[in-house]
């Protein structure tokens, strides 16, 4: 762990409970290469990676972190190709990341499209696919971005607390202003047969009213 603080907010998340989170987060990762070519929100609103953010780091504590909650570890990748704007999923997860010293709010969000959301929560909650509902696929992929953001709050700040917002849901509105008015610093991505699933780091955040 990187020497930082950290106040966080319901942590552990409730389907958690009590865990070494460095043995979850932190170590090698395994899975199939990811492309090169990836999709990008506002390209204009850009920056650059903070010399504190370890790319490696955070893409091996995403993929234990989705081991752990899937059941099956996937590889995260730094997006190289910023053309191209995002495309909303219906399981859009998004967390404020208020960096205090610094008096500004980043964040982190989680664009994740139905088969993962459908895997995730078959594991977390022990069922078959068939049997799930659609409040089982939002608690799960609430909780993915809540696991998600400890792998990115590490990285958010050299010198300062990081306090823990609360996850919520995006609607095609909320998320056509954070990706307007947002500052992207990184977007992660893991590839699998089926799906595509990113993670979007803010240097500052717009969270919608």
């Amino acid at each position: 762990m990187m020497g930082y603080s950290f106040q966080a907010v319901q942590w552990p998340p409730p389907a958690l409970g009590v865990l070494d989170i460095t043995q979850v987060l932190y170590g090698g990762i395994s899975g199939d290469d990811l492309t090169d070519r990836f999709l990008l929100p506002n390209t204009d609103l850009m920056t650059d990676l903070s010399p504190w953010n370890d790319v490696e780091q955070v893409c091996a504590g995403l993929g234990k972190a989705w081991g752990f909650l899937c059941g099956e570890e996937r590889a995260f990748a730094l997006t190289a190709n910023h053309n191209t704007e995002l495309v909303f999923t219906e399981f859009s997860y998004f967390m404020p990341l208020k960096v205090s010293a610094e008096q500004r709010t980043g964040g982190m969000g989680v664009l994740i499209q139905r088969p993962d959301a459908r895997d995730v929560a078959a594991h977390m909650f022990g069922a078959d696919a068939s049997l799930l509902q659609e409040a089982d696929l939002h608690d799960a992929c609430a909780e993915v971005c809540n696991l998600f953001s400890d792998c990115v709050a590490l990285h958010m700040s050299g010198n300062s607390d990081v306090t823990l917002d609360l996850p919520f849901l995006a609607s095609q509105a909320d998320y056509d202003q954070i990706a307007a008015q947002s500052t992207v610093t990184a977007v992660y991505v893991s590839s699998s047969r089926s799906a595509q699933l990113f993670v979007v780091e803010y240097h500052i955040f717009s969270q919608p009213h």
